[in-house]
């Protein structure tokens, strides 16, 4: 298997059957598609060929340094936005419970 990373901070970029091709790098059977080219990247992007990939390993959230595979400390979850706006407004109805409890706590006479 090859990897193709960043060559500032070691992401890896892609997975597969990697290739240079003419202006940048073909992928093939890769981790996202059936064919990938990442054109004009040959001064960001380092291809290492024949690795061996751990069970897990998927670009973004693995760096590759020093001959190893290791999680990607900056690596964020892709979070639907759907999903999100809704566990917010949950905890928007919750804080405005707990105010308007507080608040008839607060007028209750002592």
């Amino acid at each position: 298997m090859d990897i193709l990373i960043n060559k500032t901070d070691n992401v890896v970029i892609d997975i597969g059957s990697i290739k240079p091709a003419q202006e940048g790098f073909e992928v093939t059977s890769g981790y996202f598609s059936e064919k990938t080219l990442y054109l004009n990247l040959q001064e960001e992007l380092t291809l290492i060929a024949d690795v061996i990939v751990p069970d897990g390993a998927v670009p973004s959230k693995f760096i590759y340094q020093n001959g190893n595979f290791e999680v990607n400390q900056n690596y964020k979850e892709y979070e639907n936005p759907e999903k999100k706006i809704e566990s917010l407004e949950k905890d928007i109805q919750g804080l405005q419970n707990a105010i308007t409890e507080l608040t008839m706590l607060m007028a209750e006479p002592q």
